[in-house]
């Protein structure tokens, strides 16, 4: 039984990460495709700053979670 709780756990964790990153993922993909079409390094710059941090909130969580 405790077995069956933690897998129902760890499965809503994941649900849990994926609904948070999801719009970020499109987010950051559609600025990146901006990006290549025009040459805004602004934009490029930026994205690719909150690419970073994103990628750095995804490993600790990853650490966290295992």
């Amino acid at each position: 039984m405790g077995e069956i709780t933690e897998s129902i756990r760890e499965i809503l964790e994941i649900i849990a990460i994926t609904i948070v990153y999801a719009p970020l993922y499109i987010a950051m993909l559609i600025m990146v495709w901006i990006c290549s079409k025009s040459g805004i390094t602004r934009i490029c710059r930026t994205t690719m700053r909150i690419a970073h941090i994103i990628y750095k909130i995804r490993k600790k969580l990853r650490d966290v979670f295992g």
